[in-house]
């Protein structure tokens, strides 16, 4: 995987420590995210190191979303997640639902759902995505671009509408909004696509300045190529 970011936890004695924005007492749970994109946290929040048995993290389900779930549960945490395929919802071994990220409503509803179940949240991890038509600008449908956008680009924005209150209840807490280093780069004939990730960081550097005060940051992963299914499909279509 080549990646120009990182999600990093970090313990006791670690060269973060003394940066790290630490929860509530009367929630106890903290993540740190080394990022370009970092907002200082309330003063209040900066002393103690909680244990990571009740990290609570929500997040969409496949591929880069799988590793980072089986991550943070091998570190303690409680995951909850959504995907819209039932076999690969089934095969995690996650507490999750079935949602389709391309419908405002699911969202809410994942959202919702999370929150009950967990008691909470202290993490969104908002990595759902689909690849986009390949196909040269003139060529692409309008219901395919709004398909792309809907899933790349609104899901986040339904996912953050919902976690925000709970996450700021919680004291202090991380959205994580995963983009591409198609970003960056651009993506010839995946206009969409790059358009899509282009937006997720005008989004995540917005919402970082706006929930700043609250203690909540927010950051974006640019990651380039990730094996899996989706990169494998693209990879044969370019083939092609």
């Amino acid at each position: 995987m080549v990646s120009v970011a990182r999600l990093e936890l970090n313990g006791p004695g670690s060269p973060a420590e003394t940066q790290k924005p630490a929860k509530s007492a009367a929630s106890q749970s903290w993540l740190v995210i080394v990022m370009a994109v970092q907002v200082e946290p309330r003063a209040e929040h900066v002393s103690g190191w909680p244990s990571p048995a009740k990290w609570r993290l929500m997040t969409e389900l496949l591929g880069t979303g799988r590793v980072m779930a089986d991550s943070f549960r091998a570190r303690g945490a409680r995951v909850f997640i959504s995907d819209v395929d039932t076999t690969a919802l089934t095969a995690c071994g996650h507490d999750g639902i079935l949602a389709d990220a391309a419908d405002a409503g699911a969202m809410a509803g994942f959202v919702d759902t999370a929150v009950a179940r967990l008691g909470g949240l202290d993490v969104l991890v908002n990595n759902a995505g689909i690849a986009g038509p390949p196909a040269r600008v003139e060529d692409i449908a309008p219901e395919e671009l709004d398909a792309t956008l809907r899933i790349n680009l609104a899901a986040m924005f339904h996912c953050a509408c919902g976690a925000v209150p709970a996450l700021r209840e919680a004291g202090v807490g991380s959205i994580v909004n995963l983009s591409s280093a198609a970003r960056r780069f651009g993506f010839a004939r995946r206009s969409p696509y790059a358009a899509a990730k282009w937006g997720v960081i005008g989004f995540t550097k917005s919402l970082a300045i706006e929930l700043g005060p609250d203690a909540i940051r927010v950051n974006a992963i640019l990651p380039g190529l990730v094996e899996g299914p989706r990169v494998r499909s693209v990879i044969a279509e370019k083939a092609q």
